[in-house]
């Protein structure tokens, strides 16, 4: 119908930067990633886009304690994108999801696991 066809529907935006056992800190690795988002989300095709940063972590240690590190690693994402690219801090969303989301769980500690994963709110 042409109502479905004026549907809107974001730029689709998915990236996941590896993290190191119990760190929050931005692998140098990932910083090349990062700066090549961060241009892109001051482009004028995504300047009006919000996203979403999503912590995680491996199952090693406690709960509370993963959540807390995976909010940190979202954060620690949403910050270089705003004071490194001057991406508007209210187009990040940061949340931190721990081990509830294992890209690996047959390996629950396995490093891919620690993880930021970036995506375009639909």
């Amino acid at each position: 119908s042409p109502a479905t066809a004026l549907t809107y529907t974001p730029p689709k935006l998915s990236m996941q930067l590896p993290f190191a056992f119990d760190s929050a800190e931005i692998l140098d690795s990932a910083k090349s990633r990062l700066d090549a988002l961060g241009t892109a989300l001051q482009s004028p095709e995504l300047i009006d886009e919000r996203y979403v940063v999503s912590g995680h972590t491996d199952a090693s240690g406690p709960n509370e304690y993963n959540l807390d590190l995976s909010k940190r690693r979202a954060e620690s994402v949403k910050d270089y994108l705003v004071a490194k690219h001057r991406v508007a801090p209210s187009r990040i969303v940061s949340v931190g999801r721990g081990s509830s989301e294992l890209i690996d769980p047959i390996d629950p500690r396995a490093a891919s696991n620690r993880r930021v994963a970036i995506e375009g709110i639909r």
